[in-house]
């Protein structure tokens, strides 16, 4: 900023935000945090939240092993570049999205026209355009054998010609049960009459 009274203002700004955040991290968080902040607007630095909770928490630093101390730290420079190398992994990540798409464009272009007439390819092109079919054949396999598996394991659906057949099975049982039932039952009262008869006649001849 060129104007020095906007760039005070800024920092006035900055410096009371920083403060809110630092405060948040640490009651939010349950952590011990403090701010040293030195600018060409103060002859002292602004510390917070007090210069004693700031030299503890200094102090709790520096016994830390060296390892400790420098395991999570980073500077502009380490920042910068871990920035950087997301970027370039989001540019690749990209250009491989855009590759595919032009080949598969190119793959089903050659679907709908000759081969006379499909777009020169080089061979790297060629090369690309290999290796998504073998993907895309890939996948579809693996989909195939997915039905597959999913057929072989699925029960059979019962069929109306099916059912007809298991009600009308049903029926003639229950119907050869019921009536064998009544013969037994039948023979069952004229033994027990022939009896009841004998008995009878024994009676008679005895009087």
């Amino acid at each position: 900023m060129v104007n020095d009274s906007s760039r005070r203002t800024t920092y006035k700004k900055r410096e009371k935000g920083l403060k809110k955040k630092a405060s948040e991290l640490s009651i939010l968080c349950g952590v011990s945090a403090c701010a040293i902040i030195y600018s060409q607007y103060d002859p002292q630095p602004n510390v917070w939240p007090s210069v004693s909770d700031a030299h503890q928490v200094i102090s709790r630093f520096r016994d830390l092993p060296g390892m400790e101390q420098t395991r999570r730290m980073t500077n502009l420079e380490s920042f910068l570049r871990q920035e950087i190398s997301k970027v370039e992994d989001h540019l690749k990540k990209l250009r491989k999205e855009n590759e595919d798409a032009d080949v598969t464009n190119v793959m089903l272009a050659a679907l709908r026209l000759n081969a006379n007439e499909c777009p020169p390819m080089d061979l790297f092109d060629l090369d690309h355009f290999v290796k998504i079919l073998e993907e895309n054949r890939k996948a579809i396999e693996k989909r195939i054998d997915g039905l597959k598996k999913t057929v072989e394991t699925s029960p059979p659906k019962a069929t109306k010609s099916n059912n007809r057949e298991k009600r009308l099975k049903s029926s003639s049982l229950v119907g050869e049960s019921s009536g064998s039932g009544g013969g037994d039952k039948c023979n069952e009262s004229e033994e027990g009459n022939a009896v009841l008869k004998t008995v009878l006649d024994n009676l008679q001849k005895q009087h």
